[in-house]
């Protein structure tokens, strides 16, 4: 993800971002944000004191709902944060284990589907996408001394990205055989067109670590 990936320039990595990857759109978010349908947790200050299941510190979830929660004037530090992997949250947050759950496809799309559970928002809601660009990213000395291996990789994964853009249903079907789920369980992904960064995704990233 975009933060990682700028941390680890920062402390001396020699990584470079070679394309975009995932998009975020209305219909195709990053992440969703769910709770329990009793929790009473309707908006962003009733996060403060609460558990909040998310995949990793350093990435998108923290990030994007850090950003969010203080700009409604939630004090962040008032938030207990756990790291629970995404295949997990949905039963840790139906178990009464923790009070709300950020999830990725596409184990968001099976939460949305569980009665217990109410979706609060996405990351659209939040940033309408910005947060929502995970890049790819290569170790830079293989870089420069494979460029047309990066260049290949590069471009077979557009190609790809491209296609699910246009196929979103075939993509649907793949994904859910690929990880043995219900198809139904599967809304669809989006990518940004021929995966080409742009720098408002990175900019939004360096200002929140600023």
């Amino acid at each position: 993800m975009v933060p990682l990936v700028i941390s680890a320039i920062a402390s001396g990595t020699d990584i470079k971002v070679v394309s975009a990857g995932g998009e975020t759109l209305q219909d195709a978010p990053h992440m969703k944000y769910f709770t329990r349908k009793d929790s009473g947790i309707h908006g962003p200050k009733d996060f403060e004191g609460k558990t909040v299941a998310f995949n990793s510190f350093g990435a998108c979830a923290e990030f994007v709902t850090k950003k969010y929660l203080s700009q409604h004037g939630v004090d962040v530090s008032k938030v207990n944060w756990l790291v629970v992997p995404d295949n997990q949250s949905q039963q840790a947050l139906a178990t009464k284990n923790v009070d709300i759950a950020i999830i990725h496809p596409p184990f968001s799309d099976s939460a949305e589907a569980d009665p217990q559970l109410h979706k609060l928002w996405s990351d659209w809601d939040e940033d309408r996408g910005l947060g929502g660009m995970a890049p790819y990213s290569v170790n830079g000395a293989f870089a420069r001394a494979h460029p047309q291996a990066v260049k290949d990789f590069v471009a077979a994964i557009a190609r790809a990205g491209n296609w699910v853009n246009a196929h979103p249903d075939e993509a649907r079907k793949l994904t859910a055989e690929r990880l043995g789920i219900d198809e139904k369980l599967v809304k669809r992904y989006a990518y940004v067109k021929d995966l080409v960064v742009t720098e408002p995704p990175i900019q939004y990233y360096i200002d929140i670590l600023e």
